[in-house]
């Protein structure tokens, strides 16, 4: 992968499959390279319906991205080999610039993959869940993940008819300041669903669900898949919710439903610690990886403050 932005060689910070793939639920578990995406060979079948298929996930530590090309190389001119590209998408920088004063520090997470058919699933993350899934099913037995409208089912939770909907509360108040967090998950509709009108909403509460903020209605088509990612910083305390939930009239056909995974509110934590001695050698106050996430024109600076002082230190 190569291309250009207002400074110069774009360099992709990291390059990640998708957690299904590494998990071995599709072919070609082997981890890429920093700039790179390599599938092992399986010449024999890897044209038509036997290639091997995964979602890669390329994150750019820099702004003012002009042009991003792909290419393809087939390192077995012996055999023959077919790429396909689909459902592109990229997320645009935040609206707020966002600085990271260590970009090395470990993120935790909430997660959900719904490996067992059940509401109460642990977070598969160090952040704990704030309660169970909570689904609106008018079909079904009252909050059950095996039956009606709304229920997990091979590892995926499908979502159809337009009064369905499913939430989960996190506690976030203790990234709630000094952490940039994001919502994220896999999704894929099946053959019916048709688009511009079968949508869902992806919303989220900070008041615990008495007041929504639709951040996406996701027009997916007809048996396409992805992965989304949003910033739900603004959003982030002790009453944080989640709900998926499909727009008005959508998915209200018996082969129409939208199915999610891997759903997850990551932390990015963004300070910088450092111990100073009294009278000893200067110490940095940012890491190495320091980073400026921004889209903004306007910004002209920025203000780190340092504390923790001892009494008596000017």
């Amino acid at each position: 992968m190569s291309g250009t932005n207002s400074d110069g060689t774009l360099v992709p910070a990291s390059v990640t499959r998708d957690s299904r793939v590494a998990a071995g639920r599709r072919p070609g578990a082997r981890r890429p390279r920093p700039a790179a995406l390599s599938l092992p060979h399986k010449p024999t079948a890897n044209t038509g319906a036997g290639a091997e298929k995964g979602t890669a996930i390329v994150a750019f530590d820099q702004s003012g991205i002009t042009q991003i090309s792909l290419k393809y190389q087939n390192a077995n001119v012996a055999y023959q080999s077919q790429i396909g590209l689909h459902d592109i998408s990229f997320d645009a920088a935040p609206a707020a610039p966002q600085v990271d004063l260590n970009m090395s520090d470990a993120r935790p997470f909430a997660g959900e993959s719904f490996g067992a058919a059940s509401y109460a699933n642990a977070s598969t993350g160090t952040i704990a869940w704030n309660g169970n899934w909570v689904e609106t099913d008018a079909s079904g037995a009252a909050q059950s993940a095996t039956a009606g409208n709304v229920l997990i089912t091979g590892g995926e939770i499908s979502i159809t008819k337009a009064s369905s909907a499913i939430q989960r509360a996190v506690n976030l108040s203790s990234q709630s300041t000094d952490s940039l967090n994001r919502l994220s998950f896999d999704y894929r509709s099946t053959s019916g669903v048709d688009a511009g009108t079968d949508k869902l909403d992806v919303q989220v509460s900070a008041n615990g669900g008495t007041t929504w903020t639709t951040i996406d209605a996701i027009d997916p088509g007809a048996s396409a898949s992805g992965t989304k990612s949003y910033d739900i910083t603004a959003y982030s305390n002790a009453n944080t919710v989640v709900r998926f939930k499909p727009t008005a009239g959508s998915f209200n056909q018996g082969s129409e439903s939208f199915l999610l995974d891997n759903v997850k509110i990551t932390a990015q934590p963004t300070s910088f610690s450092a111990s100073y001695t009294e009278g000893g050698a200067a110490v940095n106050i940012a890491g190495a990886t320091a980073a400026i996430n921004d889209n903004s024109t306007n910004m002209s600076g920025a203000t780190i403050s340092v504390g923790s002082f001892v009494t008596g230190t000017r």
